[in-house]
């Protein structure tokens, strides 16, 4: 009964005009965040053929290192040639990920040659993957990321990122019944004073 009068409640706000409004601006977020889709351009010839699968991280292949820009949907918005940096290896059951949409190496370089990894995580999206990563420590795939499928490959100039983020499309399909999975969605309430937590960096 108190489910019955929870899904009414959740209604009456839904289609109010501004609830309604910020219903359908955290569904465009979640939206957003289903893939990394993209090309890479890089001033300098850089390499990278990575990839993570099975999507929830126990093994990882390859070695990726691009410094440059980026266009496309990436970190949950869509970008017209911003700033990107990418480096990852994958020794099938041990590896890392870096990759930023909006920062470049030499943003990120006194937290990468000095290895503080954990300063390196709250500055872009920075996480150890496979099972030897993963029972290494933290940090771990954050949420956003916690089941996909990064794939990147850049040769010479140019590149691709494909990278399906699936624990954020069930994040999008409950969102349409008011669950939000992630803890990212605006409050319905436009008077309230909470924030969404910050998408990826």
């Amino acid at each position: 009964m108190r489910r019955a009068w929870g899904i009414v409640l959740g209604a009456a706000v839904l289609f109010g005009s501004s609830g309604c409004a910020r219903y359908l601006e955290n569904r465009l977020r979640d939206a957003g965040e289903v893939i990394d889709l993209g090309i890479t351009v890089s001033p300098e010839p850089n390499i990278a053929a990575f990839v993570i699968f099975p999507p929830i991280h126990v093994t990882a292949v390859g070695y990726g290192m691009v410094d440059g820009w980026f266009a496309g949907l990436g970190g949950g918005r869509l970008q017209g040639f911003c700033p990107y940096f990418q480096q990852s290896a994958g020794l099938l059951v041990w590896g890392y990920e870096t990759v930023s949409f909006g920062k470049r190496y030499a943003d990120l370089a006194e937290y990468i040659e000095k290895g503080r990894d954990d300063e390196l995580a709250k500055q872009c999206t920075f996480y150890r993957t496979g099972a030897l990563g993963l029972a290494e420590g933290p940090p771990w795939p954050p949420e956003d990321y916690r089941v996909s499928c990064p794939h990147y490959v850049h040769l010479g100039f140019v590149g691709v990122v494909l990278s399906p983020r699936y624990s954020e499309m069930a994040d999008l399909l409950t969102g349409f019944f008011l669950l939000d999975l992630s803890g990212d969605d605006l409050p319905l309430d436009p008077g309230s004073k909470e924030l969404a937590p910050a998408s990826s960096k």
